[in-house]
């Protein structure tokens, strides 16, 4: 707890390390360098990261939108659970000195419980125009993050990958943006 899987991840080298400054000529275990920068890019970004300004996102739109509902909220509840995981998870691994990239699995609970719990609650509130306008937003930045974290050479990816995320991106916003008007549009802003 206080040494090399616990307190000792937060500023002491890690026997790797240490053994790496031997000569032994082991290579130290490689990590982006502390920072909250460290989980949305390079490998770990690709890795785990890809999700997690959607996940924070839709959780803090779910909360936004479910500001006005008693604090014994299921929904509500759900939300400030599965956030609080995620925050506290983000925190420790970008202050972490050194992270496995296995280690951001732990990161993927909080972020499907969050968008799940965004899905369920902008399919319940779909007859208003701001639940729509918010999922587009959401998919907007998910699509161009996506493309940004794609390398443009070097990794063997084919090179209609970033236009496809582009184009896949593109039609999901356009689609949430157009029902904004036709549901706005009906008396009450209800369909049929």
């Amino acid at each position: 707890m206080f040494v090399y899987n616990g307190f000792g991840r937060f500023g002491e080298q890690t026997p790797l390390q240490l053994l790496a400054g031997q000569s032994l000529d082991l290579k130290p275990l490689t990590s982006a360098p502390p920072g909250w920068k460290r989980l949305v890019s390079a490998s770990l970004g690709h890795d785990t990261g890809w999700l997690l300004p959607a996940g924070l996102a839709a959780g803090a739109i779910t909360l936004l939108g479910r500001r006005k509902t008693p604090r014994l909220d299921p929904l509500r509840a759900a939300v400030a659970l599965w956030g609080t995981w995620l925050v506290v998870l983000v925190a420790v691994f970008s202050a972490a000195t050194t992270i496995n990239s296995y280690y951001t699995a732990a990161l993927s609970p909080p972020v499907a419980a969050l968008l799940g719990t965004a899905v369920g609650a902008a399919w319940a509130a779909r007859d208003r125009p701001v639940a729509r306008v918010a999922v587009a937003v959401v998919v907007a930045g998910s699509m161009a993050y996506a493309a940004w974290l794609i390398p443009s050479s070097g990794t063997g990816l084919p090179g209609w990958l970033r236009p496809l995320v582009i184009a896949v991106g593109a039609v999901a916003t356009l689609g949430a943006a157009a029902a904004v008007p036709a549901f706005a549009a009906r008396p009450g802003g209800r369909p049929g």
